[in-house]
This record gives C-alpha cells, sequence and structure tokens, in this order.
C-alpha cells in the first residue's frame, strides 16, 4: 500500500514537471538601447512575452511558437535503423529541435514591437525587435 502511494505521488510530481513554463529574463545584448523583459512559453499558460523600452511597456500573450526537426536530414545523417535516430523519432531525443516565434507586442499607447526569437532545444532564446521607428534591438535570455 506505501509503495503504491509513494509511486503515485512520484507520477504526479514527475506530471507536473513536465507541465511547467520555462521563463527567461531578456536583457539588450548589443548595449544601445536599454531594455528588459520576460519571455514564457511550454507549460500549461499560452505564451507570454513583455519588454521595458524607453519607458514604454510592451507586452504579447498567446502567439504561435513553431518547432522544427528535420527528421529526413537527422534519418540520412544517423541511419533509419540506428537506435539515435530511433530515438529522435520517438521524441526521446528532443536535442536537434529548433524553435522559433514571431510575436507583435503592443503597448498601451497603440505603439508595438515586432519581434522575433529563436533558440534550439536545451538552449536559451535569442533574436531580435524592431520598434516602430525602424530602430532593432537585439535580445539574449538569462
Amino acid at each position: 500500500m506505501k509503495l503504491s502511494m509513494i509511486l503515485v505521488a512520484f507520477g504526479a510530481i514527475v506530471g507536473l514537471g513536465g507541465c511547467a513554463s520555462h521563463t527567461h529574463q531578456l536583457v539588450s545584448q548589443d548595449g544601445t538601447e536599454t531594455v528588459i523583459g520576460s519571455f514564457t512559453h511550454e507549460g500549461q499558460a499560452p505564451p507570454t512575452m513583455s519588454i521595458h523600452v524607453n519607458d514604454k511597456i510592451y507586452e504579447a500573450k498567446g502567439f504561435a511558437i513553431r518547432r522544427d526537426e528535420n527528421l529526413s536530414e537527422l534519418k540520412r545523417r544517423y541511419g533509419f535503423s540506428s537506435k539515435h535516430y530511433q530515438q529522435i523519432s520517438a521524441g526521446m531525443d528532443t536535442d536537434h529541435r529548433y524553435y522559433s516565434t514571431d510575436p507583435i507586442l503592443h503597448s498601451l499607447d497603440g505603439d508595438r514591437v515586432k519581434c522575433s526569437l529563436s533558440w534550439r532545444s536545451g538552449l536559451l532564446p535569442k533574436g531580435t525587435c524592431e520598434k516602430s521607428n525602424g530602430k532593432i534591438v537585439t535580445l539574449v535570455a538569462k
């Protein structure tokens, strides 16, 4: 009885861990403009991004995140019958996945910033945001 309760509790903890979102602090990389913000993805809640630029806060929620994994290239590289490729195609090895998103963030006064972030599985997002005046800010996650 006790062992089964422990296994159920462990399963619940592992299940909750799989649903946890990832939140990253964003900062400007090039130093031309001070930008701080956050980017949250995965988990049960929709993705969100918020940046603070020149005394304005820009936000977006519920935007799409694309996942790319070139299985035909990975099959060619590792061979269809290899254990490594079988783990990749079964979703057990996610190191070959690339993610990207292009949210448009809005401020309360109607101004907008068009951002583009990308990252490889297990690595931190980085990208750019283009302000309405055309100025581009480079961002990295910490």
